[in-house]
């Protein structure tokens, strides 16, 4: 079986007996114990072309003797965030223009979707040490946007709402900046820093007699 983290070969001996439970566990515990890659987590996976999710019961426990290759996409905690609000700058956009053209065609949608940014909001103040105070402003407006969707929307209210949202973008652009200020990171450096985390840590998955 080989293995492969962003591209990159990883060299890794395996037993037969070895499920990809094993694998994916002592990839996860080598990015928790080692201080230089703390803002790592496998965000998706790949087995011989085929992708699962990472928490798929039926592809962790197929044993390595079955597999010729296992791909492993790693991300850090910050690209997460910053593709969560890249992402949430977007639809806030789009959903703004809409509103302002008295549309209520979607307002279920965008009531779905900004339910989706306050938990996410919520999630990534869990996760930054010192969260920036512009989340809780935002998560204040994006709350505030909520109640109104989920009630009864006039077209003036619909128009009213859009031009209340209309400067959400800007600071969905700021929260970005303060974050990778803060906390920066080189997705160059992450295949080479994995390779010699598993080099001098964890080059086994099992320590063979």
């Amino acid at each position: 079986m080989e293995l492969f983290i962003n591209g990159a070969p990883i060299e890794i001996e395996t037993a037969d007996t070895d499920t990809v439970q094993a694998v994916i566990s002592s990839v996860t515990d080598a990015l928790a114990d080692d201080t230089a890659n703390s803002g790592l987590i496998i965000v998706s996976m790949d087995i011989d072309g085929r992708h699962y999710i990472i928490e798929d019961p039926a592809a962790l426990s197929i044993p390595v003797s079955q597999i010729q290759r296992i791909d492993l996409s790693v991300s850090s905690r910050l690209e997460l965030c910053l593709a969560f609000l890249s992402e949430g700058k977007t639809f806030v956009e789009t959903a703004a223009k809409e509103l302002q053209n008295g549309s209520t065609a979607h307002q279920k949608e965008f009531a779905n979707t900004f339910g989706w940014i306050l938990e996410s909001l919520d999630a990534l103040k869990g996760s930054i040490a010192f969260p920036p105070a512009d989340i809780h402003m935002l998560r204040a407006i994006i709350a505030d946007a909520l109640r109104r969707l989920d009630g009864v929307l006039t077209v003036d209210d619909a128009v009213e709402l859009g031009r209340h949202l209309s400067g959400l973008p800007d600071m969905f652009d700021v929260i970005a900046d303060k974050i990778s200020n803060e906390n920066e990171h080189s997705k160059s450096n992450v295949i080479a820093q994995l390779q010699e985390l598993l080099r001098l840590c964890l080059i086994s998955v099992i320590n063979l007699d």
